[in-house]
């Protein structure tokens, strides 16, 4: 008859579950004599069965089987027959450590590209670590009968449910952001914090716990040419968006060279359209259409004026009647507010509108002609009648 006199898990793989059995008497594999020892090495616990129901646990450490260290299972076997009787029991050895890298991954599905409508295959994968929280509960669960249960037949059990909890992560993100489907690998962290819950609540109920979840890549299949295509095309929209910001940022980081190369941009046009040359054009055209509006005015304006200032000189111009904003001569609205200026031929100062007396020096407001007499205003160079230099 069998003497067990040691009994230890000899597997060396890991594995979360083993059944022992005794190599040198496979007839008599749940046969059991008391006074065997029984070793439970560091991580370990050792589960005796019998009847399909849990009798005992042993912690780490050498156990003499003895009634006095099997209470229940004396109490389900009735009685012990003496020194060194026989029983039938199972002894599991249950893994406490953690396995690492368990892989996992999803059969690509389709995402509609939201710009370009164009199906694009997603895919996903990632791994987690596993380890054993209730081996009672996992015991009768997950591995009933089997001799053994190792993170590969966990990995097929919950394979399904590992992919469609990621795949439904995606889905939610995708409709609550809105967001391309190319743009998921930028995502990975969200879509793992958002599936990480109830991957973890899942394998709780079986009593594990899942450590190190991880999403490690969203990839697009991008075998099909339209596919390909679209990519490309978002790729190119990136790389012209990412220029655009980094060209602002360079503005914001010397704005007020930004907003003096913006507003002489803005002059040159405008004094090439109304037919002016450099600066002075510019000046004239700026003040000839008031739609060019009063920011750039008074951003002219103070340009002007603390760049003369720098070298000692004061700035010679109209004074509006209205905003007090000095404008260079020549101009025929304010810089500033747009208001049209009424300019006295005599002292050159700006009149309100309808005056017929300059309100400084009382010279009359209206110029006449002397070759035709056909009235005209301050500034013109010649007659719009004769054609007289005035």
């Amino acid at each position: 008859m069998a003497i067990a006199n040691i009994i230890r898990c000899t597997i060396q793989e890991p594995i979360l579950i083993w059944k022992w059995h005794d190599d040198n008497y496979s007839k008599r594999q749940d046969e059991i004599r008391l006074g065997s020892q029984l070793i439970v090495s560091e991580n370990q616990q050792a589960i005796f069965v019998k009847g399909g129901k849990i009798c005992d646990v042993f912690e780490t450490g050498q156990h003499t089987l003895a009634t006095a260290n099997l209470p229940i299972l004396s109490q389900v076997i009735g009685s012990v027959f003496g020194g060194n009787s026989p029983f039938n029991a199972s002894i599991y050895f249950v893994n406490k450590a953690v396995l690492m890298n368990t892989k996992f991954g999803l059969t690509p599905f389709n995402l509609v590209e939201p710009n370009f409508k164009v199906p694009i295959p997603v895919s996903a994968r990632g791994s987690y670590a596993l380890k054993i929280s209730d081996a009672r509960n996992l015991l009768i669960q997950i591995c009933g009968n089997l001799t053994e249960l190792t993170p590969q037949t966990i990995k097929e059990y919950f394979k399904g449910i590992v992919c469609t909890i990621v795949k439904n992560g995606i889905l939610e993100l995708i409709k609550k952001t809105q967001i391309s489907p190319i743009e998921l690998e930028t995502k990975i962290d969200d879509v793992t914090k958002l599936v990480s819950e109830d991957v973890l609540s899942t394998f709780a109920e079986y009593g594990l716990i899942s450590k190190h979840f991880v999403i490690e890549a969203i990839p697009i299949i991008d075998d099909d040419p339209r596919v390909k295509d679209v990519v490309s095309k978002i790729h190119q929209i990136w790389a012209e968006d990412v220029e655009e910001k980094m060209k602002f940022r360079r503005h914001t980081e010397n704005i007020d060279i930004y907003k003096t190369e913006r507003m002489f941009d803005t002059a040159q046009s405008a004094a090439e359209n109304l037919g002016g040359n450099g600066i002075a054009g510019a000046f004239i055209g700026m003040n000839a259409v008031q739609p060019l509006g009063s920011t750039i005015g008074t951003m002219l304006n103070g340009v002007l004026n603390n760049g003369l200032q720098a070298v000692g000189k004061q700035i010679d111009g109209i004074k509006c009647d209205k905003c007090g904003t000095v404008s260079p001569i020549g101009t025929k609205f304010c810089i500033k507010c747009g208001d049209a200026f009424v300019v006295c031929p005599a002292c050159k100062k700006d009149n309100p509108s309808q005056t017929k007396f300059c309100i400084f020096c009382g010279s009359p407001m209206k110029l006449v002609c002397k070759n035709c007499g056909t009235e005209y205003i301050a500034g013109a160079v010649f007659c719009g009648e004769c054609g007289q230099k005035l």
